[in-house]
């Protein structure tokens, strides 16, 4: 292999790799929220008792110069900055609130991903396409969280919250070829 060929393999591995912010907290199947990831801590009656800022994006993008298709980056992150816990509330009741909702946007994630690999045609052709998919996602993903929301009241009741936990760990597993590599 030519020392030309080697830097066309590895520029677009290198260019393409996620970005390393310790403001941000990228989705694993392992890693769980705590208090410590909300920056901004309240106390009763300050505020809301919680909000998680989370991103459903679209990264950087490869080319693949021997056939033309385009790979997008696509993550879902967790916002430390923009996220505050009021530490005199139910803490275990937010917590799982919030990583329910952080589970659920890798769900859309996910089909994101897949939406843009099923369409790498689309994808090459038109630009803007993926900007598109993203927004329907992200539409489906707001509809799905105000049910979620609805139902389990904000992850304060019980029965509800474990059978939206449960669902959607489910359909991580059936998406688990579009998980991050």
């Amino acid at each position: 292999m030519k020392w030309y060929q080697l830097i066309l393999i590895l520029i677009p591995t290198i260019a393409y790799g996620q970005v390393q912010d310790s403001n941000y907290i990228y989705w694993t199947p392992t890693r769980k929220l705590t208090v410590a990831d909300f920056v901004i801590k309240t106390k009763s009656l300050e505020s809301t008792s919680s909000l998680a800022h989370f991103t459903i994006g679209l990264g950087s993008r490869q080319i693949n110069i021997f056939n033309g298709n385009v790979h997008h980056k696509v993550f879902n992150s967790f916002l430390k900055s923009a996220s505050w816990i009021d530490t005199t509330a139910n803490v275990a009741v937010i917590l799982r609130y919030h990583q329910t909702l952080f589970d659920l946007a890798e769900i859309y994630t996910r089909h994101l991903r897949r939406d843009l690999q099923l369409n790498r045609k689309r994808v090459r052709l038109d630009p803007n396409f993926p900007d598109k998919i993203n927004a329907e996602v992200l539409a489906e993903f707001a509809k799905r969280r105000i049910k979620y929301d609805d139902e389990t009241k904000f992850g304060s009741v019980a029965l509800e919250q474990k059978r939206w936990e449960l669902d959607i760990q489910r359909e991580l597993s059936e998406l688990d070829e579009y998980i991050l590599k």
